[in-house]
Order: structure tokens, then sequence, then C-alpha cells
């Protein structure tokens, strides 16, 4: 499965490498290996949470929840707003310690 993954250019693909030094290649191949990795430690908190999906399914359904960075009045920094998550969007948004609130700020899980 992750060998598929890094022929897919759209997750960590390896191929082409447009890259004519040493560094650089190098440079893109940890990437590649860096970006798989984490890949494959987002599937398993997940699947540790019940959660048994893919990357590539977590991403693509992922990719859906559409956000703005906003200024309330009289704020210096910005907040994040997400459109309401979808059931499973939320699940994963739960096993990473997050979840948006009834205004649609991103806010961490005060546990």
């Amino acid at each position: 499965m992750s060998f598929r993954l890094s022929k897919n250019n759209d997750f960590v693909g390896v191929q082409p490498i447009r890259h004519w030094t040493d560094s650089k290649i190098r440079c893109h191949l940890f990437t590649c290996v860096a970006a798989m990795t984490y890949l494959r430690r987002l599937e398993l908190k997940l699947a540790s949470s019940g959660i048994v999906r893919t990357a590539e399914d977590i991403m693509a359904d992922m990719k859906h929840l559409h956000s703005i960075l906003s200024f309330q009045k009289g704020a210096r920094l910005p907040s994040r707003r997400l459109e309401t998550p979808s059931k499973t969007q939320a699940e994963v948004l739960s096993v990473f310690g997050c979840q948006i609130d009834e205004s649609g700020v991103l806010q961490p899980v005060v546990v």
C-alpha cells in the first residue's frame, strides 16, 4: 500500500525527480519518505481510536472541509472558522484533539 502511495503524485510521488544536484535529490527523497511516514502515523493514530481508514480516504474527505481566517472586532489575532464538518471529518478532528464550536471556530479540546 505504501509503495503504491509513493507512486501517486497527489500524495508523495517520487517520480519524476527534476533536481540535478545530489543534495537536492536527497532532500526530495527525504521529504517523500517523511510524508509517507506521516501518512502511516496518521492511519495508526486513527486506527487506535477505532477509525480504520486509509490516509488516502482521510485526505480526500478532509480536503472538502473549507476554512477562512477572520478577525473579531478588537482582536489582534485571527481565528480560523470552518464550515460544519461531516460526521467523519468531526471524528478525525476529535482524534487529533480539536473540535469546532457552534460559531465555526476550531478549538483545542480541553480535558
